[in-house]
């Protein structure tokens, strides 16, 4: 899987992800291609959004790490006062 970062012309930005290479990721968001994007207060309602640019991510992202408060509350825990 790889994101994908697609900026339409109503200055909406949808951020997902996406099988494919990046030609087909690229072909699929392409210039120029409208997409509904429905309503943001009624969604029975059709909001229709041409795509302005597409932006392919690195599917090889390194993760993020745990942050230093789950270790300290794990000793924490684990520690017994006299």
């Amino acid at each position: 899987m790889k994101g994908a970062e697609v900026k339409f012309n109503t200055g909406d930005v949808l951020r997902t992800s996406i099988n494919g290479t990046d030609a087909e990721i690229k072909d699929y968001y392409r210039k120029g291609k409208w997409f509904n994007l429905g309503g943001k207060r009624d969604p029975t309602k059709d909001r229709m959004a041409k795509v302005v640019s597409c932006k392919v991510l690195k599917d090889d992202a390194p993760k993020k790490k745990r942050g230093t408060f789950a270790k300290k509350r794990i000793v924490k825990k684990s520690c017994k006062r006299k």
